[in-house]
C-alpha cells in the first residue's frame, strides 16, 4: 500500500520539495507508512544497512546506548529528516535507537531502492544534500551551546535553539510554544547535566518569567529578547 493517498503530499516536505508527479508517484509507491507510537522505539543495527526512514510527521530523538546504561542523544530530528545508513554513516554492529517525542509517522523505503531513486531524480538529490547540510549546521549550533559556559548557560541556549528550529509563535504575543514533549531528563541528556540541576534551572527561569513549563512537558518562551540575554 502506498506510503500517502496523495502522493502530492510528499511535497510538504524539505526532502520532496518541488518533485514532480511522476516522481512523487514513483517514491510514494516504494514507501510505507509506520506509526510509532510515544514510548516506542526502533533498534536499528542490521537495519542500517538495508532501509531507511523518513520523518513525516512528529519529532524523534536518535540515541546511542552506553556501557554504563545510559543513552547517548545524537540527533533530534523532525519532518523531513532522513535516517539510517546512507546518512548516518554507521555501520550495523552500532546499535542506534530511534525514539519518538509523540506519536511520529514514518515513511520507510529499501535502501537500494532509495539510492536508485537519488542517482535518477536530480532534484532529490539535492533537496537530500540540502538536508544533510542543515543537520550538520544544527550540530554546530549544539556544539557551540555547549561550549565553555556554565549547565545554565547551556540549558538557556539549547531552549533557543528549539525554539528557532521547532518554535510556533504565538499570535498576538511575544511568546514562542515549542511544540515538543520535551521531559526535564530529555534536556539533561542534551546539555550534558543531571536531571537535578536542569529542574532548579527551569525553576528559576520559571521564577524570572522567561519560560512557562507545562503538564504535558512543553515548553513556551514568554520573551525571546529576555531568554537570550542570559545565553
Amino acid at each position: 500500500m502506498p506510503a500517502n493517498p496523495d502522493p502530492t503530499a510528499l511535497r510538504r516536505l524539505t526532502l520532496f520539495r518541488d518533485m514532480g508527479l511522476p516522481q512523487l508517484a514513483v517514491l510514494n509507491g516504494l514507501m510505507r507508512r509506520h506509526v510509532l507510537p510515544a514510548g516506542g522505539r526502533i533498534v536499528m543495527t542490521d537495519q542500517l544497512e538495508d532501509t531507511a526512514y523518513v520523518i513525516q510527521k512528529g519529532v524523534v530523538r536518535i540515541v546511542r546506548a552506553q556501557s554504563d546504561g545510559s543513552e547517548l542523544l545524537l540527533a533530534l530530528l523532525g519532518p523531513g529528516e532522513v535516517i539510517g545508513a546512507l546518512t548516518l554513516g554507521e555501520t550495523s554492529n552500532v546499535a542506534h535507537s530511534i525514539l519518538p517525542l509523540d506519536q511520529t509517522e514514518l515513511l520507510w523505503i529499501d535502501r537500494q531502492a532509495f539510492e536508485r531513486c537519488i542517482q535518477t531524480m536530480p532534484e532529490l538529490s539535492a533537496n537530500l544534500a540540502g538536508v544533510l547540510a542543515r543537520r550538520v549546521q544544527l550540530a554546530n549550533d549544539r556544539i557551540e551551546a555547549l561550549a565553555g559556559v556554565d549547565v545554565r548557560a547551556r540549558i538557556v541556549r539549547h531552549l533557543l535553539l528549539l525554539a528557532r528550529e521547532y518554535g510556533e509563535p504565538v499570535p498576538d504575543s511575544e511568546l514562542v510554544r515549542i511544540p515538543l514533549r520535551l521531559t526535564q531528563g530529555d534536556l539533561a541528556r542534551m546539555v550534558g547535566a543531571s536531571r537535578v540541576r536542569v529542574n532548579h534551572t527551569l525553576s528559576e527561569l520559571r521564577r524570572h518569567r522567561v519560560v512557562e513549563m507545562c503538564a504535558d512537558h512543553q515548553v513556551t518562551i514568554l520573551g525571546m529578547a529576555a531568554l537570550e540575554k542570559l545565553a
